[in-house]
């Protein structure tokens, strides 16, 4: 596995060695700007991710309660019927 990871690292720096400056640099920029944007990215998904199901579950619970209230409310009133 090791030795895998030396092919490969060796023969990506012969390719930066055999390109011109200005394709360096462009493979500079895009591992300095490119990187950073990819973590952060995942990183605002992952939290939007999260607090989407969240507030999916707050409204859920607010919905279930709505409902549990209607229906005491429902069995309340028809409590008070049937003593009438």
């Amino acid at each position: 596995m090791n030795n895998k990871v030396v092919i490969l690292w060796e023969k990506v720096k012969q390719k930066l060695i055999d390109q011109s400056l200005i394709k360096k640099l462009i493979t500079m920029y895009i591992f300095i700007i490119g990187i950073p944007i990819v973590i952060f990215s995942v990183y605002i998904f992952s939290s939007l991710s999260e607090n989407a199901k969240h507030d999916a579950v707050n409204r859920a619970n607010y919905d279930l309660s709505t409902e549990y209230d209607s229906v005491e409310k429902n069995v309340y009133i028809s409590e008070i019927q049937l003593k009438l």
